[in-house]
């Protein structure tokens, strides 16, 4: 073993006095890299009698921290057969690890959890596909990528650590075999089928899943919503023994610049699944339907297209000659963010799901703000068997931007708080025509070159709604993204005077109150949530 492998193992088992050590690893980049004592380390021990059910611990190892989760066996080994814990253990298997001890013993749990996340993985497809599901076919990078983008759809900080891996062929190298394992066992129960190099699922298996399709249905969305907040729960719960563990944690990993962004590093799993036909195998991943739909509006432009975000809508940026249009393709009920928001802001807020009425919101409140003066990007066209809008591109910063900007420099300047100000302005204009944004993230509202602010994404919007929802949602939001200080109190403040000068001061003071507060803990540090809700309630 690397004598660095031998130190860390040393000093997981140091650190735990109590119980036996029966197994440990390293997970993350370090997996795949050469060990460095001089940066942080994330590690799990497997303890075999551990009251304590999972803890987080932390111990300086060279320049950089070894960050420790201690977990009980029988908790461990529930996650990875059942993700009793949301997946929060069943992820670090799911990732590159480097064992410590017990490669045996972590391999056999490895391949439980990878059997289990192809089995929800193909179940989805079929219930997303239908009897289409019959002309399938994988090459089995599919099922890692697969895993990845759904649960980034859920938790952004696990999307932000896979897109870290480089390179690629190390990652696929790392944990290939793991489901190899597994899709061996699967096509022994008769689930997948051999198809030369490509696998295909069995005749059977689709004609259970499709009997069972309505409740499936359901069963699915509220497993894979109540997972996510499982697994937010477990990483509360595990660093209650050191909150300074957690927020040195939280910080780093929300400071980091591909946070936001993470999903263009994200290989797209579809280029590795394919469909039957009759001239042969079609990439998922093709989408000639989009470049049909500009190609038609501007005919003769060289064409060019890129995605543009969007793990949970197709959202892609297409340049037409020297004019750039953003196009979002909108998917079914797979939506599988809202959904978990859904169930955290149970009693606050409600989400539209469906394809329908997410693509409907967007084009009618599109067209009523334009009327009302309220600057949105144009809608160039729309097509509703493709489930396509297209809309002009805005160039320039978004609010997260300008926040995090702000968060690094430690100060925000009669600019920045103007820029706050205004949108401050505009929103209470927007709740003033009896309107909401319903998704008031700072990473949809854009300032262009201009100075001008623009709202995107108005999926969510609606006429009517809860205007103190839009309010808490941006500053609380906000303020997950942001190392807290005094200059992010005065752009709240600024926020605030702007909103009263055209709107109801009780949607600041609904804004404030527990139900909403509640709703973003999970996300947003407590001294940053209580100081924006006392501002809210003119504190």
């Amino acid at each position: 073993m690397d004598p660095k492998a031998s130190l860390i193992k040393e000093r997981l088992e140091a650190m735990e006095r109590a119980g036996e050590v029966i197994a440990s690893f390293l997970y993350g980049q370090q997996a795949i890299s050469p060990l460095d004592l001089d940066r942080d380390l994330d590690a799990v021990a497997i303890i075999s009698d551990f009251p304590q059910g999972l803890r987080y611990r932390f111990s300086g190892l060279g320049n950089g921290y070894l960050n420790a989760l201690f977990v009980d066996r029988e908790l461990f080994e529930l996650d990875a057969s059942k993700g009793v814990l949301g997946d929060f253990l069943a992820d670090k298997l799911s990732m590159p690890y480097l064992p410590l001890s017990n490669p045996e013993y972590l391999k056999e749990e490895e391949v439980k959890a990878k059997e289990r996340i192809v089995l929800e993985i193909l179940e989805g497809l079929i219930l997303e596909y239908g009897r289409l599901a019959e002309g399938l076919l994988f090459d089995r990078r599919y099922f890692p990528l697969a895993r990845i983008k759904k649960r980034a759809g859920l938790l952004p900080n696990l999307g932000s650590t896979f897109a870290s891996f480089k390179p690629a062929s190390k990652f696929f190298e790392s944990v290939l075999d793991g489901y190899e394992l597994a899709i061996g066992n699967l096509v022994k129960a008769g689930v997948l089928r051999y198809e030369g190099e490509l696998l295909s699922i069995s005749g059977d298996f689709i004609e259970r899943t499709l009997s069972k399709r309505a409740m499936a249905r359901v069963v699915n969305l509220m497993e894979e919503g109540s997972r996510a907040l499982k697994a937010y729960i477990a990483r509360s719960r595990a660093g209650l023994t050191s909150p300074e563990f957690i927020l040195r944690e939280m910080a780093s990993k929300l400071r980091e610049e591909h946070q936001a962004r993470f999903e263009g590093d994200l290989e797209d799993p579809r280029k590795y699944g394919f469909l039957k036909t009759s001239k042969g195998l079609v990439s998922l991943a093709v989408e000639l339907d989009v470049m049909e739909l500009i190609g038609e509006l501007r005919p003769g432009c060289k064409l060019a297209m890129e995605p543009l975000g969007g793990v949970l809508n197709d959202v892609f940026l297409v340049s037409a000659g020297q004019e750039k249009f953003v196009v979002k393709k909108f998917t079914e009920w797979q939506g599988f963010k809202w959904f978990a928001i859904n169930l955290v802001a149970f009693g606050t807020r409600q989400f539209a799901l469906s394809w329908k009425a997410r693509l409907s919101n967007e084009y009618a409140m599109n067209r009523l703000f334009r009327e009302r003066g309220i600057p949105v990007p144009d809608v160039i066209c729309l097509s509703l068997p493709k489930r396509t809008l297209v809309e002009e591109y805005i160039m320039g910063e978004t609010f997260s931007d300008l926040a995090k900007r702000c968060s690094k420099s430690g100060d925000a300047g009669p600019e920045e708080e103007g820029a706050f100000e205004s949108l401050g302005r505009w929103m209470a204009r927007i709740h003033g025509i009896g309107a909401c944004l319903g998704d008031a993230k700072p990473e949809n509202v854009v300032i262009d070159p201009n100075g001008e602010i623009y709202f995107l994404d108005l999926e969510q919007s609606s006429k009517g709604g809860d205007a103190a929802w839009d309010v808490a949602e941006f500053l609380y939001y906000t303020g997950h993204l942001i190392s807290f200080g005094k200059w992010f109190s005065h752009l709240v403040q600024a926020f605030l005077d702007g909103y009263k000068e055209l709107g109801d001061e009780g949607v600041l003071r609904r804004a404030g109150g527990l139900s909403y507060l509640k709703t973003f803990a999970l996300w947003t540090p407590p001294p940053t949530l209580y100081s924006i809700s006392k501002a809210l309630k003119g504190g």
